[in-house]
């Protein structure tokens, strides 16, 4: 049982294919895997001018252990991250799907922003952020059952702030007062996250390991604040203040 295709490592005896880039999966005989799939976290959402933008949700989550590949080529696709709104009046841009094969997950949903309207976060692998909100109505992103988790929402008052962007880990947290952005839901880290098999019915987890580090994946980036921008979480990119630009998640 051999393979060919991206970046290879070995970990207690296994081999290890790492794909940051699109690419093929190639084996000579079937044979059984493990195979973690992150897509492309979404993009943060923007303000007029006071800090009222959403954080980006992470990109879906899913762990296959022990899948059985067919003899062949599998095509192997890796979902870039979203950008950033570039104005108050769109969220930001959901994150690209990633897959192999037929097995695949949803880009993280983009940030909500606000200027004359309320544009929420959108839904995603893990939902963005929503932008600063009116009368109370919450406004997050949904996040795709097994593959992540909601946003949290924006805040309405004098100064304005938004939510943090779900995580594969975790939800984001909803801004908690005025001009706080809310800080981005947590991802998975290697060896102490306990993540759900979906190729099996029974419920049973497994801690996660991959190969053999403690690197974590898939974090919510942090809402915006007029007064305080909130951190991302585990690759998650930071929020921005007033009139200053948030960070870029981390790639890959």
């Amino acid at each position: 049982f051999n393979g060919t295709g991206g970046t290879t490592s070995s970990y207690l005896g296994y081999r290890v294919h790492t794909f940051t880039t699109s690419g093929t999966f190639t084996i000579s005989a079937s044979g059984k895997v493990d195979i973690l799939i992150i897509a492309g976290g979404g993009g943060g959402g923007s303000g007029s001018n006071q800090g009222e933008g959403g954080g980006g949700g992470a990109g879906g989550v899913k762990y296959f252990s022990q899948k059985t590949l067919a003899v062949g080529d599998h095509t192997v696709t890796v979902g870039l991250g979203g950008a950033g709104s570039t104005g108050a009046t769109a969220r930001g841009v959901n994150g690209q799907s990633s897959s192999i094969g037929s097995l695949s997950t949803v880009g993280g949903g983009g940030g909500g922003s606000r200027n004359t309207s309320v544009q929420p976060g959108a839904l995603g692998g893990s939902g963005g952020g929503g932008g600063q909100r009116d009368n109370d109505t919450a406004n997050h992103g949904a996040g795709t059952a097994n593959q992540g988790n909601n946003g949290g929402s924006g805040f309405e008052g004098a100064q304005m702030s938004g939510g943090g962007g779900g995580g594969a880990g975790g939800v984001g947290t909803s801004s908690p007062s005025t001009g706080v952005g809310g800080a981005g839901g947590a991802g998975i880290v290697e060896g102490t996250t306990a993540l759900y098999d979906w190729t099996l019915a029974d419920g049973t987890t497994a801690t996660f390991k991959i190969n053999g580090t403690t690197n974590s994946y898939a974090g919510g980036g942090g809402g915006s604040g007029e007064t305080t921008a909130a951190n991302g979480q585990h690759g998650g990119g930071n929020g921005g203040t007033n009139n200053a630009t948030g960070t870029n998640g981390t790639g890959n």
